[in-house]
């Protein structure tokens, strides 16, 4: 099953043709199969952002010690100007999806 986003999630397409489910085997109400996994979509999506926010912080302390340790034209890579920007767009599209998260998890928890 092709897969956006997480690979690694143990999704698979399962299908059912001329199934009867005796009414006392039944889950939740019929006809709202469709309402019971949309629900879901908002853990799923909190949860990448999640992960996505934990990436991001690994790419800037990584970005950030290679440029601490690298030198070109004659001074540290974190010297120059337009790295300094590079670093501070990235901080800040990282604090913002914190910010995000911060907001987002309360109905969650």
């Amino acid at each position: 099953m092709k897969m956006s986003g997480s690979s690694s999630a143990g999704t698979a397409f399962v299908e059912f043709n001329e199934v009867r489910v005796p009414i006392e085997n039944v889950v939740g109400e019929r006809g709202k199969a469709f309402k019971y996994i949309v629900a879901n979509f908002n853990h799923e999506r909190l949860f990448i952002a999640f992960q996505s926010l934990r990436s991001a912080r690994v790419c800037l302390e990584d970005s950030m010690s290679y440029a601490l340790s690298r030198e070109t034209f004659g001074k540290k890579l974190i010297d120059h100007p337009v790295i300094r920007f590079k670093f501070a767009h990235m901080s800040r599209e990282t604090e913002a999806l914190q910010a995000w998260i911060e907001v987002r998890r309360c109905p969650f928890s």
